[in-house]
């Protein structure tokens, strides 16, 4: 049986009680554990410190609340080459070993409680600045490593499908009706918002114009959040060099009242701060040709205020 501190039932200890029952030790064994007891702290007759009482009350404390077996010498100040001969036995009795469940669940029991001192926190942090991802935490990526990292994202769904189910979005979506939001959260989510491709698969229109884009050798980001306007969103397609903005209507979704008026207020708020906007509809993009699209481009906001 592994050794650490168990809780007994009742029966349990019925049980105990009854194995021992009509059990004599002899006057020999008597003799024995009486000589061995003798000169001993824990032997008959020996009367403990008042600190000693405080130490043990401390210990059954922490095993009762960590469940396992409390060493009398954790608390004591071990040398420097008492340490090292213990690291060096280590070291060769867990080389290659492989914990089970069990231990591993039992180990982080014991360290419940338990705080680092200023001089180990040093020296973990001090070791963390040999790692590679030391750093990373606070990191701005660029844009490009952000379509590059979306990029992956999207390939590893399109290979081994999406990692929430539909069934799953649905009972997410049914158990947060009627819930108030967090302010805190609703901040925290809009930040990350910011970051996220919807959807998650370009459209149709939207591939067609980043080809035409492509064709005409013209640098160009997808996607852009942009925060400069008070109705900050993702735009479609973005020209850093012209600081224009192409937008792929849908001829479905644009063409409600709502959401025309939602279009018509980011586009005034976007001219309104220096960027030239061309919206097209899903129809034009399916009729025009890789020229005419060239002179929509050339021309921009004054060519499609004359159509």
């Amino acid at each position: 049986m592994p050794s650490g501190v168990y809780f007994r039932t009742k029966e349990n200890r019925r049980n105990i009680s009854l194995s021992h029952t009509g059990f004599k030790q002899s006057e020999e064994s008597k003799k024995k554990t009486s000589d061995a007891l003798k000169g001993n702290k824990n032997g008959l007759g020996y009367k403990f410190t008042p600190e000693q009482k405080k130490q043990t009350t401390e210990r059954r404390k922490k095993e009762y609340r960590t469940g396992r077996r409390v060493a009398f010498w954790e608390n004591k100040k071990m040398s420097k080459e008492h340490k090292e001969k213990i690291r060096l036995s280590s070291i060769g009795k867990n080389l290659g070993k492989k914990r089970t469940k069990e231990q591993k669940r039992r180990m982080s029991l014991s360290k419940i409680g338990c705080h680092h001192t200023e001089e180990t926190k040093n020296k973990i942090r001090n070791n963390a600045k040999n790692n590679p991802q030391f750093g990373m935490k606070n990191k701005k990526h660029s844009i490009i490593t952000k379509q590059k990292q979306s990029k992956i994202r999207l390939d590893k769904i399109n290979k081994y499908g999406f990692l929430v189910s539909d069934e799953t979005r649905e009972k997410i979506s049914q158990a947060n009706k009627g819930k108030k939001k967090n302010k805190i959260w609703m901040k925290k989510f809009l930040e990350r918002r910011k970051t996220m491709i919807i959807p998650k698969k370009d459209t149709s229109i939207e591939i067609k114009v980043q080809d035409f884009l492509n064709k005409l050798n013209v640098k160009f980001i997808t996607h852009l959040y942009i925060k400069e306007i008070k109705h900050s969103y993702q735009c479609d397609v973005f020209i850093p060099s012209r600081k224009l903005i192409i937008e792929c209507d849908g001829d479905y979704w644009h063409s409600f009242k709502k959401q025309k008026i939602k279009d018509k207020i980011r586009t005034k708020e976007l001219q309104n701060v220096g960027f030239e906007v061309i919206r097209l509809w899903e129809h034009e993009i399916n009729d025009i040709s890789l020229e005419e699209f060239k002179i929509i481009l050339d021309f921009g906001d004054n060519i499609m205020d004359e159509l």
